[in-house]
């Protein structure tokens, strides 16, 4: 009677080897899909770079800003530090420092 042995472990080396195989084939999707995420990333940071210059330009923006954010990022910083008192100073267009919070 032949010995069924040497049949299971060449068919156990093949499965093996199909595995790897899908594994391989699997990593090269992942690895080319993290490539094309972080060139979207690049390009998007690139476009959000130009629109903030722009806006940081207009007044209309900076007094939307002021007035809407500052206000919470002195409440962030306030909770953090834990001081009795603080506040915000903006450098105006003319240069001179202004308490906006």
């Amino acid at each position: 009677m032949p010995n069924p042995r040497p049949n299971r472990r060449k068919d156990h080396i093949q499965e093996m080897l199909e595995k790897a195989d899908r594994l391989t084939e699997l990593a090269r999707i992942g690895r080319w899909a993290a490539f094309q995420a972080r060139q979207d990333v690049v390009v998007d940071a690139q476009g959000v770079s130009t629109q903030l210059e722009r806006l940081g330009k207009e007044e209309d923006f900076r007094r939307r800003y002021v007035a809407s954010m500052l206000p919470i990022i002195l409440a962030g910083a306030m909770e953090h530090a834990r001081p009795e008192m603080g506040n915000i100073q903006v450098c105006g267009s003319g240069g001179s420092l202004q308490i906006c919070a």
